[in-house]
């Protein structure tokens, strides 16, 4: 349960922020693609900068413009991940 809610709260931040997250079944990763004019940047590194998040790159996931984002942290680390994450997102 605490996954499914980690990968709804996670989809629904990056759905704001117009990123295209596939659906999930709160497996242990979060899929999603980033919104077309950021397709080509190094969003892992620029993200990991802004925020402290570590994401994995399309190049890792194999999937082109996807990106991997892992729900499988202590409730208390994701809520304080995803804050940054937030606010880190309104830069790009």
């Amino acid at each position: 349960l605490i996954l499914e809610d980690h990968s709804q709260v996670l989809s629904d931040l990056l759905i704001e922020n117009g990123w295209h997250p596939l659906p999930s079944k709160g497996g242990l990763f979060l899929l999603a693609k980033p919104p077309l004019h950021l397709c080509g940047v190094d969003l892992s590194e620029r993200i990991f900068q802004l925020a402290n998040v570590t994401i994995n790159s399309p190049e890792w996931t194999g999937l082109d413009d996807y990106y991997r984002f892992v729900l499988s942290i202590q409730p208390g680390d994701f809520l304080a991940a995803l804050g940054r994450l937030k606010s880190a997102l309104k830069k790009l």
